[in-house]
């Protein structure tokens, strides 16, 4: 296992009334004060052929969200939903457990070490799951958990400014596309192009499946596990 690398933001699912999906998108029914917490782990292949291990955890209201487009500028200020957990992927060291820190909330091995890793090449910390998202309970998101498996196949990618080329191992022409960096999230309905509203660097791009669930306060947890490729 190489040192941590540096952590990039993820994308923020958007979720309507507590429902359960199967590798689609949540899907919007009240745009209104919805606190939504989306949990997500992704693996990425590295430039130089290793595998990047990630996870990430926001919360905020669904007002703060996007649906099914691209969202530029630094995320939106996390809520309370106490400590959050990921459990049930290949690596070693069980569980993950996401605390809010400064500048957010951060996920970490129980050794302590941030859940941001490049393993060597041939490595799959991921698994096939299924991978386990739960909420302890804070004062915007109660307790809840949620089970979600990883999608089968893998995604490849190239970019040429802002136009993405895609191409899946499957297929996954009901994917859902994530596409994260520092500055640029989006969601985005697969197809063999994309073209973004930004020229990306270093990002990643990812095929992700997702569920969600409701706590009893009608907030939101999703779900978020994912496959694809990091690029300078």
């Amino acid at each position: 296992m190489r040192l941590p690398v540096l952590t990039l933001i993820t994308l923020a699912a958007c979720a309507g009334q507590p429902s359960q999906t199967d590798g689609g998108e949540p899907q919007i029914e009240d745009a209104g004060t919805v606190m939504t917490a989306t949990m997500s782990l992704f693996e990425t292949s590295t430039p130089d052929g290793g595998v990047r291990f990630e996870s990430f955890v926001e919360i905020s209201p669904l007002s703060a969200r996007y649906d099914g487009g691209c969202e530029l500028g630094p995320k939106p200020s996390d809520a309370d939903g106490a400590w959050l957990r990921i459990s049930g992927y290949a690596a070693a060291g069980q569980p993950l457990v996401c605390m809010n820190e400064d500048g957010g909330y951060v996920c970490r091995f129980p050794s302590g070490v941030e859940a941001s890793v490049v393993y060597d090449a041939g490595t799959e910390p991921l698994g096939t799951g299924p991978i386990l998202f739960a909420v302890a309970g804070g004062a915007d998101v109660g307790s809840t958990a949620v089970s979600v498996t990883p999608p089968a196949g893998t995604l490849s990618a190239s970019v040429e400014g802002k136009v993405l080329h895609l191409t899946c191992s499957d297929d996954c022409s009901a994917a859902r596309v994530l596409v994260l960096s520092a500055t640029l999230r989006c969601d985005l309905a697969y197809a063999p192009t994309l073209t973004l509203p930004v020229a990306p660097t270093a990002f990643s791009v990812v095929r992700a499946t997702s569920a969600q669930t409701g706590d009893h306060r009608q907030a939101v947890l999703v779900g978020r596990v994912g496959r694809g490729v990091s690029l300078p």
